[in-house]
């Protein structure tokens, strides 16, 4: 592997952390390739030949999407998950990997992605558009484009622990809870519930101006922002309308065809178990008339 100056300084910059800041004392290996750098714990050698294996794919696809390239790649640490990571405590957290662009760093939780090779092709390639985005963009992005931006890239998904949960946006629309994108500017909430919330808004905004507008006015903003473009005149530029009145619009059409779906669903099992009772109700009642119908027709005992 050939080392840039730049790769040396994040190095140096990582080093300088105690090692049981990573492995609680052991000593971190690492495998060098395709001008990357897998720091991984002793036990993990086959997650990080699996990582170093993906990254070129996961490189390509972001240049391909963007016009851009990390340069130069990320530092990717992987970790069991055992202990915290730069204050992360995996057990009270719901994520599964995060990025921190200003250590140009990637950190991968192996039990919660490393077994489903295609959610970690995603959730690498969540992190490394974190990365990328950063590199580009010297300005703060507001949080609610960043992480929307980086859930599109990677189809939909984010750094939260996968599984099958109802919408919280749905649940937030029909409710009318809805988390506001200046709430989201800045950090996201610390509570669960409204954490996915804020995950399911900012990818659910992302998608609402591709669908409207196009990819490549989505692209044309993140370009304008790498120009030194805030984002609120990025967007007027790109569209010819204010982040209130696009926000606004994204409300009403939430509200649209699918909003007394998304009201239904809110109330699922209090209507399933409402049309369980009236089918129950139902039944008894067929059975009931059924019984006194055979009671009215059955011949009656004794001589003729």
């Amino acid at each position: 592997m050939r080392w840039r100056p730049m790769h040396i300084a994040f190095l140096v910059c990582i080093l300088a952390i105690p090692m049981r800041v990573f492995s609680g004392g052991e000593p971190l290996q690492v495998m060098e390739g395709y001008g990357l750098a897998v720091h991984y714990e002793p036990s993990l050698q086959k997650a990080a030949q699996e990582v170093m294996g993906i990254y070129p794919a996961v490189e390509d696809e972001l240049w391909e999407l963007f016009d851009w390239r990390p340069e130069p790649s990320p530092l990717i640490l992987i970790t069991q998950g055992k202990e915290p990571f730069f204050g992360v405590d995996w057990e009270k957290t719901p994520i599964s990997a995060f990025a921190l662009p200003g250590r140009h760093l990637v950190v991968l939780h192996w039990g919660r992605v490393g077994s489903d090779p295609l959610r970690l092709h995603d959730v690498l390639k969540h992190e490394v558009c974190h990365i990328l985005l950063h590199q580009r963009i010297k300005e703060p992005l507001p949080r609610w484009l960043d992480e929307g931006v980086c859930q599109w890239a990677s189809d939909g998904v984010s750094e939260l622990l996968a599984g099958p949960r109802p919408s919280r946006l749905n649940q937030a629309v029909s409710a009318g809870t809805i988390l506001s994108l200046g709430q989201l500017d800045r950090s996201f909430p610390v509570a669960e519930d409204d954490l996915v919330l804020a995950y399911e808004e900012s990818k659910g905004f992302a998608v609402y101006l591709v669908n409207r507008f196009g990819k490549s006015s989505l692209i044309q903003l993140l370009h304008l922002a790498a120009e030194g473009h805030p984002v609120r005149e990025g967007l007027l530029r790109v569209t010819a309308e204010t982040l209130d009145v696009l926000e606004r619009d994204w409300h009403a059409s939430l509200k649209g065809e699918d909003f007394w779906f998304a009201r239904l669903s809110h109330y699922l099992y209090e209507v399933l178990f409402g049309v369980m009772a009236l089918l129950a109700a139902w039944g008894f009642i067929r059975q009931v008339q059924k019984k006194r119908a055979y009671r009215d027709d059955a011949p009656e005992d004794g001589p003729r």
